[in-house]
């Protein structure tokens, strides 16, 4: 009896084991996915739409806040084509084109009535019929493209493209507005003004192409006699073309910014340029307060003036007064006037470091109070390198036949070098208002010091010339000095050979 019960329940035992559920398969997933109207309401700017008036020139007036979109571009003949009255309002142009043929100029293609806040408009472009053939432009269409009246505040302008407005492309005033990924072509003022800008043209600018507090990644270009390519607080990444004005300029800093100029200033920052070139016809390639590993170049003023310090910088002019001029020191710097005038130098500073100027005539192709480790050179001018003060392991060179006074003068030469290939009479390799030391010249003389040279070298380029002359004829002393050829003069020697 036991073991017919254990068989049957042995036959059971599968049954329980692998028993299974409905094998029918579920209902495929539900949809997650939202529409655009359910993530945020848009409302179709149309005839009859709510928050939708319809003006009598065609256009519409935005009067609730919201998000508006448009169903296909239009024209008007006359005012404004959109205008917004509301805050808190998003307008997507749906990459359509507003235009305005209206004859004269007339309204804009979007106004953004005054004290409002919160506006944002995107994704379009805008169409007018203002030209431009220099010197002057024709105007019709719409005065403005996007205009924001006093008092607006919080407006953004995404992805808007704009062509042949009267006068501003973009315009809002608010400290807190922003433009990016746009672009004006034509227009008889302004291209951009915003408080900050990033990646956006402006070109053909009857005024300032670009002008915000914050301006970055743009390119800015003026037609004007006034009025800049760039003209920011900061700007980074920038390029400006101005012409009777600047081509970029900042009242803070610019960083690795570029701009030219017919006859303004190439780059002019009120307070620091980095990493930045300047170019002009007639005015100062860049203008700086400090300037930083930045070139300038100019065909008749300054290539680099910097009111303070400039460190790693490049300035060259044709016929301007400098190369490089600093109010205060210069480091690692190179000043080059290519063809010059009489008072032209290459490099100018107060102090100079590790400084090359080089003219081909004028002053100096260096001056400087105090320079170390500096080299000057000129062709035809007075001096090479002149130190007012004191010159330390410096160079100076006359390298032309018909050259001037000295290729190094200074008040102090320590470790210096100055040669002078001219063959004019009283001439000088090295000259030294006051002492030379432990320093080399050659010339017609070779090297001139008022009071006393020490271990100094001196190499007449005359036969039977002068090598080292201390003092006037029969006054100096000279310690420890020797001749490559020419004599020593000096009242009195000591350690001579």
């Amino acid at each position: 009896m036991r073991s017919r019960i254990l068989a049957v329940a042995l036959l059971a035992l599968p049954a329980l084991a692998f028993a299974q559920g409905s094998l029918t398969p579920p209902g495929g997933p539900a949809e997650t996915m939202k529409t655009l109207d359910q993530l945020e309401a848009r409302t179709p700017v149309q005839k009859g739409s709510p928050g939708v008036n319809t003006q009598a020139n065609g256009g519409f007036t935005l009067d609730r806040p919201g998000s508006y979109y448009l169903t296909t571009g239009f024209s008007v003949t006359s005012g404004n084509a959109l205008t917004i009255a509301a805050s808190d309002i998003t307008l997507d142009l749906g990459g359509f084109t507003l235009s305005s043929t209206a004859s004269p100029a007339e309204g804009s293609a979007i106004l953004i009535q005054a004290s409002l806040s919160n506006v944002r408009i995107h994704h379009g472009q805008i169409r007018s019929t203002t030209t431009y053939t220099a010197p002057s432009f024709t105007l019709g269409g719409f005065y403005g493209g996007i205009f924001a009246q006093d008092f607006t505040d919080t407006c953004r302008i995404d992805n808007i493209a704009i062509r042949g407005v009267a006068l501003s492309g973009i315009y809002l005033p608010g400290e807190n507005s922003a433009v990016r990924d746009c672009s004006v072509v034509t227009c008889g003022s302004s291209g951009i003004v915003a408080a900050n800008i990033h990646s956006s043209t402006a070109q053909i600018c009857g005024a300032t192409a670009i002008r915000g507090m914050t301006v970055a990644d743009c390119v800015g270009a003026t037609v004007a006699d006034t009025g800049e390519g760039i003209s920011a607080v900061t700007a980074s990444n920038c390029r400006g073309t101005g012409k009777g004005s600047h081509g970029v300029y900042t009242t803070s800093a610019a960083l690795n910014c570029a701009g030219r100029s017919t006859d303004g200033i190439g780059l002019y920052s009120l307070g620091s340029a980095t990493n930045c070139t300047g170019a002009s016809i007639s005015g100062t390639g860049l203008h700086a307060l400090l300037a930083q590993s930045c070139t300038g170049t100019s065909s008749s003023a300054a290539g680099v003036l910097a009111i303070q310090t400039a460190e790693n910088c490049y300035g060259e002019t044709a016929t301007g007064p400098y190369g490089l001029a600093c109010g205060r020191a210069a480091t690692n710097c190179f000043g080059n006037t290519t063809t010059g005038t009489a008072t032209a130098f290459g490099l100018y500073a107060d102090i100079a470091t590790g400084c090359f100027g080089f003219s081909t005539t004028g002053s100096a192709g260096l001056f400087a109070k105090n320079a170390t480790n500096c080299i000057g050179t000129t062709a035809t001018g007075t001096y090479g390198l002149h130190a007012l003060k004191l010159a330390t392991n410096c160079t100076g060179t006359i390298t032309s036949t018909a050259g001037g006074t000295a290729g190094l003068r200074t008040g102090i030469a320590s470790h210096c070098t100055g040669e002078n290939l001219s063959t004019t009479a009283n001439t000088y390799g090295l000259y030294a208002t006051q002492s030379a030391h432990y320093s080399n010249g050659g010339g017609v003389i070779g090297m001139f010091a008022s009071v006393s040279a020490s271990y100094c070298h001196g190499t007449a380029s005359t036969i039977g010339g002068v090598a080292i002359q201390v003092g006037a004829v029969g006054s100096g002393i000279a310690v420890c000095c020797t001749s490559g050829a020419g004599t020593i003069t000096a009242v009195s020697k000591y350690l001579m050979p």
